[in-house]
């Protein structure tokens, strides 16, 4: 059986046989690699594909595929839309956090912010407050207290939505 090498770039020599029209194998009977219909040759170990049809082909249930050591997994577990919402309404955007928890990276992104921000935002407006008191003369309601019920309202905003998209995850 004569053997030629294909090229010096390190390639393994290529057995040939001589011509022969190519068969559809699916796997090459040498090493058991995947082999594409048509090809002449086995990319893998240079065995000659054409001649193999008078040799059994290696049979499929010879490739068994080892049981996987992680159990099987039923999915991301299902949020309380109940735990969500106290989060959000005492503390804004851990009910986020809550329910992207190993499912959505983008609401967990979204509630750090979300609780960053607000706790930002309620410092901010404390401080103002201390540092601008309003005045007796001005009537009315000043921007500073539209900001502190802001401040109050947006936690129960948070809480219904938390609620809402635990409850759609579920």
């Amino acid at each position: 059986m004569p053997c030629r090498a294909r090229g010096s770039w390190g390639r393994k020599p290529i057995i040939d046989d001589g011509p022969v029209a190519p068969l559809d194998l699916p796997f090459c009977p040498d090493c058991g690699k995947e082999v594409l219909p048509g090809d002449r040759f086995c990319l893998n170990c240079g065995r000659n594909l054409e001649r193999v049809g008078l040799q059994p082909a290696m049979p499929q249930a010879t490739y068994q595929t080892q049981p996987s050591a992680l159990p099987p997994s039923s999915g991301p577990r299902k949020k309380n839309p109940i735990i969500a919402l106290l989060l959000n309404l005492f503390l804004p955007g851990l009910g986020y956090v809550y329910n992207g928890a190993g499912r959505d990276g983008g609401q967990l992104v979204f509630g750090v912010l979300v609780f960053v921000f607000y706790f930002i935002g309620l410092g901010v407006s404390f401080a103002a407050s201390l540092l601008f008191p309003p005045t007796v003369e001005a009537s009315g309601i000043s921007p500073l207290e539209y900001l502190d019920i802001l401040g109050l309202m947006l936690p129960i905003a948070f809480a219904y939505d938390g609620y809402h998209r635990a409850s759609l995850a579920s």
